[in-house]
């Protein structure tokens, strides 16, 4: 079987997927994945086209529902896969899911929490801890996607990845999150895409920053991103010269921030006018950043007490990030 999918992953790299829609509902529950997802239940094409599926699977309200092993043996997803459960509905996978080399994963949920996906031996819920929430799962099943079995849109990718990626990570650092990557080699790739999300489900896109490697050369890339707070979930996009795009593992930080301290006043602040504010007990500099991450201001601070720093009388109307040690305050100056 593995020799047969491999020879049609050879003849399917020649070809550009069409994204359609699955849906199971109570109409259908019954019936088997393999032959519910190869007509077009939706009006949007037919998601799963000669052993490959690519769009969204939609679980319907109400329904449980289980994958096959004897279907998930003969299903690569690829490219763009989509789970979506809607209210009160679960899905199992009764075998771990075959995925292509590249391909996107995203898993959504509507309405409300009384939803499950089964898989990998793990349940996984909308907002679940420790490994088990919707986007555990997805980023559980891009990392078992299978070196060789990358279906693209061109002959040359099926035989030999353009990236090789070496290392991935994403830091808390001053005033904000540095996020690097490095490559080993570097063949036909055209940029990289940095896409950030609040909940790890809807990612929006940051930046673009062209590919630099070339052959077998070591590249390393970086970017400064100043999210302000929270739990910032990351995900870094290679795209090839001919449009084929590559997901890496989504990388999550947690930001600390000390909340025992005072908060920097005034704010709203004013260029020109002193901002004052408490110096954490490990803190030695202040410094701060646009919304975009670059530096403006830097001071020395002594740990324990007040700090003050000076804003210009230049400085533009809009919204900063103080950083005084671990620290970090959102600024407003009008």
């Amino acid at each position: 079987m593995k020799a047969f999918l491999l020879f049609l992953f050879g003849i399917l790299s020649t070809l550009s997927f069409a994204r359609g829609v699955c849906t199971i509902t109570t109409a259908n529950v019954n019936r088997d994945l393999c032959e519910i997802c190869a007509t077009d239940t939706d009006g949007q094409g037919a998601a799963l086209v000669d052993g490959v599926f690519t769009g969204t699977l939609v679980i319907g309200r109400d329904v449980t529902y289980r994958i096959t092993s004897s279907c998930l043996s003969s299903v690569v997803f690829a490219d763009e896969f989509t789970l979506r459960t809607v209210q009160k509905s679960h899905v199992e996978f009764l075998a771990d899911p075959q995925v292509a080399e590249g391909t996107v994963v995203t898993a959504e949920h509507l309405k409300n929490n009384q939803m499950t996906i089964k898989a990998y031996g793990t349940t996984y819920q909308p907002y679940g801890n420790n490994g088990t929430a919707y986007p555990d799962f997805a980023n559980r099943m891009m990392a078992g996607s299978t070196a060789g079995q990358r279906i693209v849109g061109s002959p040359a990718a099926a035989t030999a990845l353009p990236v090789t990626l070496t290392a991935w990570s994403a830091t808390a650092a001053a005033g904000g999150i540095d996020l690097s990557w490095s490559t080993a080699g570097e063949f036909g790739s055209a940029y990289y895409g940095i896409e950030r999300s609040s909940d790890g489900v809807v990612f929006t896109g940051l930046t673009r920053l062209n590919s630099r490697g070339a052959g077998t050369n070591a590249t390393t890339y970086t970017y400064h991103d100043a999210p302000g707070g929270g739990t910032p979930h990351y995900r870094l996009i290679q795209f090839d010269l001919d449009g084929t795009r590559t997901a890496f593992p989504v990388l999550t930080v947690q930001l600390s921030v000390e909340a025992t301290l005072a908060p920097a006043y005034p704010n709203p602040a004013r260029g020109g006018y002193a901002l004052r504010f408490t110096v954490p007990a490990t803190a030695n500099t202040a410094e701060l950043y646009r919304m975009d991450g670059q530096r403006i201001l830097s001071a020395p601070a002594t740990g324990g007490e007040a700090g003050v720093l000076e804003l210009p009388a230049t400085l533009a109307p809009g919204t900063y990030l103080l950083r005084v040690g671990q620290h970090i305050e959102r600024i407003l100056v009008r």
